[in-house]
């Protein structure tokens, strides 16, 4: 026989003084709102949906300590203060993302592995974004500007073949730049968010020079960056009649050259400050 004895339920208080601010918002549950979000004046409603949260523990997981998933019934992915990427409201942000990844196969264009004595990769690559959030417009819409940019702060390749075939390099990112409206969240009569929509315009800012494939195509030598990625994996690209295959080969301004691809495609091409 199994008995279990649940502990005492706790109980908060909370005292709640005159001054700013002024109102809490609480939302349990998928709730109802009307007129936009809490940030741009919106009302809560009375929803007669119950929410339920709930774990199930196994006999031999009771009294261990161990963790459990909880699940709950409530269909609600997006907070009713919504109306900024952050939930604090208008104002300045910084956000940071790491990511590590690791790699023990390269596949040619046919899925096929490489025949490489060893294809091990390595990278670990922040992501820093700067948000900033201006105070909410007439109609609930929230403008401002987000700045992001991606590095690799480590890449270590091997291919067996002291990388003559594989090749990698770490360095600053370009950076991502632009404005945009945050429009407010609609919702369902349920509550639940139906549609959200942000306006943005961005503008990508190399910091580093021209990358090589995007040479050949302002050169007009490809129709696309990954047209000229695809020859350059055919050895068909030259530099002054050296073969070239590193895409990410950077060229600042200054540089001067005979750019081909293929047998009959050449152009001369000279960087420049503007």
């Amino acid at each position: 026989m199994l008995v279990a004895c649940a502990p005492a339920a706790h109980a908060f208080t909370v005292n709640i003084a005159a001054a700013t601010p002024k109102a809490i918002y609480l939302q349990v549950g998928v709730g109802t709102f009307t007129g936009g979000n809490y940030n741009s004046g919106g009302a809560p409603g009375t929803n007669t949906t119950i929410n339920t949260v709930s774990v199930t523990v196994p006999a031999a997981a009771v009294g261990t300590g161990a963790a459990q998933a909880m699940t709950t019934n409530s269909a609600s992915g997006t907070s009713f203060y919504d109306g900024s990427p952050a939930p604090a409201g208008p104002g300045w942000y910084l956000e940071e993302y790491l990511t590590y990844s690791r790699a023990s196969r390269f596949n040619d264009a046919n899925g096929h592995k490489l025949a490489l004595p060893n294809q091990d990769v390595e990278v670990v690559a922040p992501t820093t974004q700067i948000i900033y959030l201006g105070q909410p417009l007439a109609n609930g819409a929230m403008p401002g500007f987000t700045l992001i940019n991606t590095s690799l702060a480590h890449v270590d390749v091997d291919d067996g073949l002291n990388n003559a075939a594989l090749s990698s390099r770490a360095g600053f990112g370009d950076v991502i730049v632009g404005p945009f409206l945050q429009l407010p969240t609609l919702s369902r009569a349920d509550g639940s968010p139906l549609l959200t929509q942000r306006i943005e315009a961005d503008i990508s800012v190399p910091v580093e020079g021209m990358r090589l494939a995007a040479l050949l195509t302002a050169a007009g030598l490809t129709a696309s960056n990954s047209e000229a990625n695809r020859k350059l994996k055919e050895r068909a690209v030259r530099i002054d009649a050296e073969v070239v295959e590193d895409a990410q080969r950077v060229f600042s301004a200054g540089f001067e050259g005979v750019l081909q691809v293929g047998k009959r495609n050449f152009a001369r091409v000279r960087l420049v400050h503007v």
